[in-house]
C-alpha cells in the first residue's frame, strides 16, 4: 500500500493566523502539500491518527486520514482523506467539512482522533446523478 503522510516543516509558523506546520500526503504517484493547523489537535494527535488510520484500512473496509482540523467554536473546518477498501484496491477521496456541511455531518459531536471514523459516509458512485464527478485516487494493496 503506497500511502503516506509526512511533516515537511517541524517548526510551527503562523499560516492564516494559526500556528501550523506543512506536510505532504502521497497516494501512489500523486503527491499533495498539506497545511496542518495546531489550534485544535496537536501534531502528535495528527500523527497518531495517521498511523491508526493506515493500520485500520488493513483490517476494515474504510478509514480516514485527517490532515486539517480547526477549533470548531472559532472555525468549523475539517479536511480529510477517506479510504475505502474494495477487492485489492484502496479508493481515496479528499473531503472537506465546512459551514453548513460541518453543521449537518459533525454538529456538536466530538470529532477526535478516536471518533473520526464514526463520521465516514458510505462510498457514493464516482459520478453523481447531477453529473458531478468526484475525484478519486486508487492504490493497489501490496
Amino acid at each position: 500500500m503506497n500511502i503516506s503522510i509526512k511533516i515537511t516543516s517541524k517548526k510551527p509558523k503562523k499560516i492564516l493566523g494559526v500556528l501550523a506546520v506543512n506536510g505532504k500526503i502521497c497516494l501512489g504517484n500523486y503527491i499533495e502539500s498539506i497545511y496542518i493547523p495546531l489550534d485544535w489537535w496537536t501534531l502528535e494527535q495528527y500523527q497518531q491518527q495517521w498511523q491508526e488510520g493506515l493500520e485500520r484500512i488493513r483490517t476494515h473496509q474504510q478509514s480516514c486520514l485527517v490532515v486539517t482540523i480547526h477549533d470548531p467554536k472559532i472555525r468549523p473546518y475539517i479536511e480529510w482523506w477517506v479510504l475505502y477498501k474494495e477487492d485489492n484496491k484502496i479508493y481515496i477521496r479528499n473531503e472537506l467539512f465546512l459551514s453548513d456541511i460541518y453543521k449537518e455531518y459533525i454538529g456538536t459531536k466530538p470529532f477526535t482522533p478516536e471518533t473520526c471514523y464514526d463520521f465516514i459516509r458510505p462510498r457514493s458512485p464516482r459520478i453523481l446523478p447531477d453529473g458531478t464527478n468526484i475525484d478519486e485516487w486508487v492504490v493497489t494493496i501490496e
